[in-house]
């Protein structure tokens, strides 16, 4: 078993994700593509935050990037630059609505964006959560004035019949919970602004799919929520802690416009330029070997979920906003759930016990049918460990692959790098050292 070192790497992060190779990239990388021809093509199976697919396609390689998550295959064509063509470079047009006003159609707001405000400017976080408390929200049953039912009504119809809708569908859904009311507010404009000029061709696909990527880059940093990972938003009902009451107002004052101007700068500066990559949305339980060979897939690149924490617990808000749909919200005993979650929230077989084995041995077979090398990303509970149980040991994951490549074409690298926890100090797992490793199979 070899070990790697941790070093930094320089591929931009849109959004915050956990368990992201952003400190590792040289590494991964460097298995990726050993021995691979400049242009090979390598499938970033679950592409999340796009980092790896930004080094490997930085470094010669052809990127098939796919996930579940919309957002992320957003990410991807914009950092990819796919459908970028000469002609479709410019984001003038998406720094032209970073800089415009409220607009006035959110009228109804105005009175809880100036209280938010007034808030904020004195520091108040108890006078900032009690505006969180009031504001009215679709979800929310108490008694609400005619416009505001009305505009909530229209929000609810375009969610359970999935019609895009920008208009309010995050200041009606998250004002208050994993947003302020103005930022909220800001998310809806800057969507709306995005697919208004792409539907009326003012911008390119690639354009539209840069915007959404900084809006939602945004969001991240905005977020009030554990870790920024948007696991649940903090409870606005409960007393705030001396140290959620600093987030609120450190969380609250971020100018999302501004952020969204930013992250324009840093898709221009960082996006790949060759445009010969591809990505889409599919599941990787879904992924066969008839499509790595229609593609010429030598590497195929997994770091799935390996645990019961469902991604989709912690960006449904990000898949929400760059879909411009508002969320049919889960209800559990007539009541919404926590996380405020979507009806049909996707669940990984990789996350579930049962059905884990069976996921990676078809992922193993697919990648080798298709003559392709294997590395999963893939961490070890280390002895005595009390964080998050795998879905399968790491042994019971060797012995899967190593029944499919063959024992003695199976490596593993073990990867130099601890991760920081997104949760309460008094939650948090003091014995967790869990060490990331690679799982590397090569096809002789």
């Amino acid at each position: 078993m070899r070990t790697m070192q941790q070093t930094e790497a320089s591929s931009w992060r849109p959004v915050q994700f956990l368990g992201n190779k952003l400190r590792v990239l040289d590494e991964v990388s460097k298995v990726v593509i050993r021995d691979r021809e400049p242009g090979a093509t390598v499938w970033d199976a679950f592409c999340g935050s796009t980092v790896v697919s930004q080094r490997l396609a930085s470094q010669g390689m052809r990127v098939l990037a796919t996930d579940k998550l919309v957002c992320s295959v957003t990410f991807a064509r914009a950092m990819l630059s796919i459908g970028r063509g000469e002609r479709a470079d410019d984001l003038d047009a998406l720094r032209a609505i970073g800089s415009l006003r409220m607009p006035a159609d959110y009228e109804l707001w105005a009175p809880y964006v100036e209280a938010e405000e007034v808030a904020l400017t004195r520091g108040s976080a108890e006078d900032a959560i009690a505006v969180s408390r009031a504001v009215p929200l679709r979800w929310r049953e108490a008694s609400m004035s005619p416009a505001f039912r009305s505009v909530f009504d229209e929000v609810d119809r375009a969610s359970m019949d999935g019609v895009h809708r920008p208009f309010a569908s995050m200041t009606s859904t998250y004002a208050g919970t994993y947003f302020g009311v103005k930022q909220a507010i800001e998310l809806d404009r800057l969507v709306g602004e995005v697919m208004r000029l792409f539907a009326h061709g003012k911008i390119q696909r690639w354009q539209a799919d840069a915007g959404l990527t900084a809006v939602a880059s945004a969001a991240s940093a905005a977020v009030f929520s554990a870790g920024k990972h948007f696991a649940q938003p903090i409870n606005a009902n409960q007393q705030l802690t001396p140290f959620q009451a600093r987030r609120l107002l450190q969380d609250r004052k971020i100018d999302v416009s501004e952020l969204f101007l930013d992250a324009l700068n840093q898709i221009e500066q960082s996006a790949e330029r060759s445009g010969t990559h591809n990505a889409f949305e599919l599941e990787a339980e879904h992924l066969s070997s008839d499509l790595l060979i229609e593609h010429d897939v030598s590497t195929v690149y997994a770091d799935p979920p390996y645990t019961a924490q469902q991604y989709s617990r912690f960006y449904h808000v990000l898949d929400t906003l760059t879909l411009g749909v508002p969320a049919n919200l889960q209800r559990k005993n007539g009541q919404i759930t926590k996380g405020l979650y979507p009806v049909e929230r996707f669940k990984s077989a990789f996350c579930s016990r049962r059905a884990a084995p069976i996921a990676f041995r078809n992922l193993a077979e697919n990648a080798y049918d298709a003559s392709a090398r294997l590395v999963i990303s893939y961490s070890e509970s280390a002895p005595g460990s009390t964080g998050n149980s795998r879905s399968i040991s790491l042994e019971e994951l060797l012995q899967t692959v190593s029944g499919v490549y063959g024992a003695c074409n199976v490596d593993v690298t073990t990867l130099d790098i601890r991760y920081r926890q997104f949760n309460q100090s008094s939650a948090a797992y003091a014995s967790r050292e869990d060490p990331e490793v690679l799982v590397v199979a090569e096809h002789r």
